[in-house]
Parts: C-alpha cells; sequence; structure tokens
C-alpha cells in the first residue's frame, strides 16, 4: 500500500512507504481555496477541507511518515504526520522568503528552495534552522540524488518578468557549500532523478522560447543532452524508464530516459481528456498520477 501525496495549483505528487494500516490515499493541495483535501484510490472517496492553510499551499513532499508543505504565502513549511495528518512542526523560512519546494534526506534534514531570496535554507529534524546559502535567481525544484544537493535555478526576474539564463545550483548537503553550477536551457523549473543522471525541465519564457529536458550527468557535473520538446512543460516525473512532463494547455509529453528518444512533444502530445495538466508522478509500480487542474480532477494511467 502506498499514501500518495498530491497538490493542485501546482498540483504535486509524491510517494510515502508502504503501509499495512492504511488504505492507498491521495493527498491534494488545492490552491484556489488553500486547503488539504484527500482521496482514497482507486474508489475516490473525498474528503474536502481536511486542512486548511493561511496562505498559497504550493508544494507537497512525502518522506518516511512525514509530509511537508510549502506554504508560500506565509513563509513556512508545515510537518504533518502522514498517518492522521496531525501537525507536528511549523518550520519558519522568514519573511518575504516564499518557500516553493522542500527535499529531505534519511536523517530527517530537510532542504527548502525560497524563490523571491534566491536561497536554500536547511532545517534538522528538530525543526531548528542548520543554515542558509544563496543559490541563483527564483529556485523552485529541488532533489537529493547521489550525495548531493541539486536546485534548479529559474532565472525569473520578478522586477521585469524577464529571465536570467537558467542553471541547476549543486550543492554539498552536509556543508551546503556550492560544488558546481550547471548552465541549462531557459527557466528550469522541475527535476527527476535517474541513475547517474539528473533531468531538467526547461519551460522557456512561454511565446518565443519553448520547452526542452536537459540531462545532466552527475559524474561532471555536466550537461550531456538537450531533447527538444516545444510547448511550454513544467512538472516532470520518470516512470518506468520513460520521463513525463506536462504542459498546462498542452497535455503530457514524454522521452526515453535511456535512450533520449521522443516519444509524446508539443507537435504530438498525449492527450486523454481534461485540461490543465498540472503535477505528475509515478508510483514505481507502471502508474503514471496526473492532476487536471481546470476541471478538479486526479488522472491515473497505466504506463504500458
Amino acid at each position: 500500500m502506498f499514501r500518495r501525496a498530491l497538490a493542485t495549483a501546482g498540483l504535486c505528487l509524491a510517494l510515502a512507504p508502504p503501509s499495512l494500516a492504511a488504505p492507498d490515499l491521495a493527498l491534494v493541495l488545492c490552491g484556489n481555496d488553500n486547503s488539504l483535501a484527500t482521496n482514497t484510490l482507486p474508489a475516490g472517496t473525498p474528503s474536502l477541507g481536511v486542512v486548511g492553510f493561511t496562505g498559497f499551499a504550493g508544494e507537497g513532499t512525502v518522506a518516511g511518515n512525514r509530509y511537508y508543505v510549502c506554504v508560500s504565502g506565509a513563509d513556512h513549511v508545515i510537518v504533518f504526520d502522514l498517518a492522521t495528518l496531525a501537525p507536528l512542526d511549523t518550520l519558519e523560512t522568514g519573511p518575504g522568503t516564499n518557500p516553493y519546494a522542500a527535499a529531505v534526506d534519511g536523517a530527517g534534514n530537510v532542504f527548502v528552495s525560497l524563490l523571491l531570496t534566491g536561497e536554500v535554507v536547511r532545517f534538522d529534524a528538530t525543526g531548528s534552522e542548520t543554515g542558509r546559502v544563496p543559490v541563483g535567481v527564483s529556485p523552485q525544484g529541488i532533489l537529493l540524488h547521489e550525495g548531493r544537493l541539486w536546485v534548479a535555478n529559474t532565472g525569473f526576474r520578478f522586477s521585469d518578468f524577464g529571465y536570467d539564463p537558467g542553471s541547476v545550483h549543486v550543492l554539498d548537503p552536509a556543508t551546503l557549500a556550492a560544488t558546481d553550477t550547471v548552465a541549462t536551457g531557459l527557466n528550469p523549473q522541475w527535476l527527476a532523478a535517474a541513475p547517474g543522471e539528473v533531468h531538467a525541465i526547461c519551460t522557456g519564457d512561454y511565446f518565443s522560447v519553448f520547452g526542452e529536458a536537459d540531462v545532466i550527468g552527475t559524474a561532471g557535473p555536466s550537461l550531456d543532452a538537450t531533447i527538444p520538446l516545444g510547448g511550454s512543460p513544467g512538472f516532470l516525473a520518470v516512470e518506468s524508464g520513460v520521463a513525463y512532463t506536462t504542459d498546462y494547455f498542452g497535455g503530457i509529453y514524454a522521452y526515453d530516459v535511456a535512450t533520449r528518444g521522443v516519444l509524446y512533444d508539443a507537435g504530438a502530445p498525449l492527450l486523454f481528456g481534461g485540461s490543465g495538466y498540472s503535477r505528475l508522478t509515478g508510483d514505481g509500480d507502471g502508474h503514471l498520477y496526473v492532476t487536471l487542474y481546470d476541471d478538479d480532477l486526479l488522472a491515473v494511467l497505466e504506463t504500458a
């Protein structure tokens, strides 16, 4: 059994460890009313307004027996008990920081990207802040992979709504020292792990520069491949050897992780009805979960 976490507006999904006591459960962060809803799988029994937030809840992360919700509008991360959804702690990131996404290591250290201040902040398992460090402009996606912390710097400038060049910052999670910076395409928003690689979805600027997937080899690290996809893809998940990414207006694009061969792109996307294709994840068992923001729905696909 799995408990699966999703979030609307960001519509995010993550996987928790198996539990024989709990049913398969989707945790859905609803951006329009700042609440947490749950939905049993596959029966689809919803419970709405399970938790209310004082600000926009944009990204949820499951790690161990806890669920971490970045509440960007309130500048904190709320830690929930995954089994009961009772709040356990609140991690304050500071005024005007806009916590965007979180990654958690095996020791319970929590790393949070701060969109408005261009930083990453770290908390230990007790909830105490243990450091913060500048990364790049408007960081979003954050990933722990192969002993390093990877941070997607979108380059978005709030001053004029333009973009600086995109990059992925690489940090030592123990010291928060920067070890490398890898230049990417424009507006890298989200990251996903594969053996020996980090995949970054570069959304572009939505009107003149269009989407691509950048493959970063972890050994260098270095940019090893660029896969043109077109459109404006955003979220990213790897399932059964295929990388899937959603375009809010264009459906799902996909490519083979090993061969880099494109399976679906802006010219021929995967569409199955509904609109507002947003956050997605795989369960490691051949299923892809996709949130449809415009329709308040979660779609479950068999990748085979």
